[in-house]
């Protein structure tokens, strides 16, 4: 009768210790901001725009390869990783023309850009960003970014997949290299 009044308490003890466990990782690890590898693509010249098309012109899928676990590890010395992450969501993204712009080439040849996302992991697209261009020259944008939508389904894949479009206003007559920026939280 002793033994089975032990390894009862034995028992609860472990599952409380648990419990406990993650009630301390939780007050621990809040949540960091990573910044995610630098996407870089080349817009081609563009000889189609309204009024001829009206329509969001597709890019080619963007792959990236991607470790979250590494990210959080690298960020939280080495402290956590995937296995404490239980909220991931991006918090900023911004787009800058590096190389080719001008007067005729530019952000204000372009409506808009949707960004949408899709991984390894989860292979359904669903859009995080979106930006807006003003009909004035630019060559960096920040995305509006208020979805708020919950990543950590895609993030622990291994390859991120970026499907851009882009609504034309004007048509652009050189390639543009663009990099895309991103930051997400991690909680």
């Amino acid at each position: 009768m002793k033994r089975l009044v032990w390894t009862s308490l034995f028992a609860m003890l472990i599952v409380a210790g648990a419990s406990s466990c993650k009630k301390i990782i939780k007050a621990l690890f809040k949540e960091i901001d990573v910044e995610l590898t630098e996407v870089r693509i080349t817009v081609p010249a563009n000889p189609i725009a309204p009024p001829a098309y009206n329509g969001d012109l597709p890019f080619p899928t963007i792959t990236q390869q991607w470790d979250l676990d590494s990210l959080v590890r690298a960020n939280t010395s080495d402290q956590f990783g995937l296995r404490d992450v239980t909220s991931l969501k991006l918090k900023a993204m911004t787009i800058n023309i590096v190389e080719g712009a001008d007067q005729d080439n530019n952000l204000q040849n372009f409506e808009n850009l949707r960004l949408g996302f899709s991984s390894s992991k989860d292979t359904s697209v669903t859009q995080i960003a979106s930006f807006d261009f003003p009909d004035t020259y630019a060559t960096t944008a920040n995305a509006n970014t208020s979805s708020n939508a919950e990543l950590i389904s895609y993030l622990s894949g291994n390859e991120l997949y970026y499907d851009l479009t882009v609504k034309p206003r004007r048509i652009t007559t050189r390639p543009m290299t663009i990099v895309i920026k991103a930051t997400v939280t991690v909680k």
